[in-house]
């Protein structure tokens, strides 16, 4: 929780403090931020380790 909750701990802060504006929390566009964020570090995840998952583990161990 802690990637959503210092986000929303400085968006209130920064509303308050530089803007002197409302500030109202937005958990949808939390949720929404924190899947796409999932989801998008493993698909990278994957992407990157494509070259090793490709081949036979008994070749990758022996190139070490």
């Amino acid at each position: 929780m802690i990637s959503t909750g210092v986000p929303l701990g400085l968006s209130w802060a920064a509303c308050r403090y530089v803007f002197r504006i409302e500030w109202h929390a937005t958990p949808d566009v939390l949720g929404v931020g924190l899947l796409l964020t999932t989801l998008l570090v493993g698909a990278i995840g994957v992407i990157a380790s494509g070259d090793v998952l490709r081949k036979k583990p008994l070749a990758t161990l022996r190139a070490e």
